[in-house]
């Protein structure tokens, strides 16, 4: 005779002793869920590729940003790695919100700098002590350009505001700017600027991500990519058209003896050599691109483009 079918005891293992195993508290403020941490990290990369684009043609110089790295950490182990000499920029938020760092090594910082003043990204030595107040103004200025960009390529980020409040030059300044959340995102992009090139280390307030990554869940706005359109009414792009772009153009001549080149006086014609009607090259920055003919535009010397140079 059969016994009774009873219910089967299920053996419950208790979390904590669970091998490779974390559990997502969703009551807890200073955490981000899976899901946020991919959308971020999705998020992150798009920024190093999109400026990446963008810098390219706004500093004139060959610029790269690659997203390295982001993690959660300890804000005191954030800025505990932070160099005592640095250069950061405070990033502000609307509604209260904790503020950011923005680090950029001090090399890719004068880079940028030279850049935006014109210059082809000479940097300085790594034994700078202060910065003056227009290479401030400058850096402060370049930093925002990206955040803009950035909030601009992901809309949800604009709905706090961010914005490069000042720039410091010591790690205890920047520690001292208002710590709230004991956690902070580290964001790590891979950084080259003309010949400087180095790691900037950014650190994101947990509780703004949250704000940020929560709107764009409600509003159903997860992964949107940018537009073309967006990307072109960025800051950086408003900005391009009034920042000067060297263009000159180069006919193709025969190499000269230096026999000849002694002997030429005021008045000499040197042959070319080659037709009337060839195109020369315009060149914009230091790139070759565009052949044109040359022309009269109002009494001047003009050049008329023909095609784009590719190659």
């Amino acid at each position: 005779m059969r016994s009774p079918l009873r219910p089967q005891s299920r053996r419950i293992t208790h979390p904590s002793v669970v091998p490779d195993t974390q559990l997502y508290d969703f009551r807890q403020a200073a955490q981000l869920s899976p899901d946020q941490v991919r959308m971020l990290t999705h998020q992150a990369a798009s920024l190093a590729a999109v400026v990446s684009r963008t810098l390219q043609a706004y500093l004139d110089a060959d610029v790269s940003f690659d997203l390295k790295s982001l993690e959660t950490v300890g804000y005191e182990q954030y800025v505990g790695a932070l160099p005592e000499v640095m250069v950061a920029g405070i990033i502000a938020f609307h509604a209260g919100l904790p503020p950011g760092i923005w680090e950029v090594p001090i090399p890719v910082a004068f880079a940028a700098i030279d850049c935006m003043l014109g210059g082809r990204g000479n940097a300085i030595p790594e034994d700078m002590r202060d910065l003056t107040p227009v290479q401030a103004a400058v850096l402060s200025r370049f930093l925002n350009d990206i955040l803009s960009t950035w909030a601009v390529a992901w809309s949800d980020l604009s709905v706090i505001s961010p914005h490069i409040e000042r720039v410091v030059t010591s790690n205890a300044v920047a520690a001292a700017t208002g710590r709230v959340d004991s956690q902070t995102i580290h964001m790590r992009l891979s950084v080259k600027i003309a010949a400087a090139e180095g790691v900037m280390n950014v650190a994101l307030p947990i509780t703004a991500m949250q704000r940020v990554l929560r709107e764009g869940h409600l509003e159903g706005r997860h992964g949107a990519v940018p537009s073309r359109e967006r990307i072109a009414k960025a800051p950086l792009g408003k900005h391009a058209p009034r920042f000067p772009c060297g263009v000159r153009v180069v006919l193709r001549a025969p190499k000269l003896t230096l026999r000849r080149l002694l002997s030429l006086h005021p008045g000499d014609l040197i042959d070319l050599q080659c037709p009337a009607d060839e195109p020369f090259v315009m060149i914009v920055g230091d790139h070759d691109k565009f052949a044109a003919t040359p022309g009269v535009s109002r009494g001047l010397v003009a050049a008329r483009i023909e095609k784009p140079l590719t190659g």
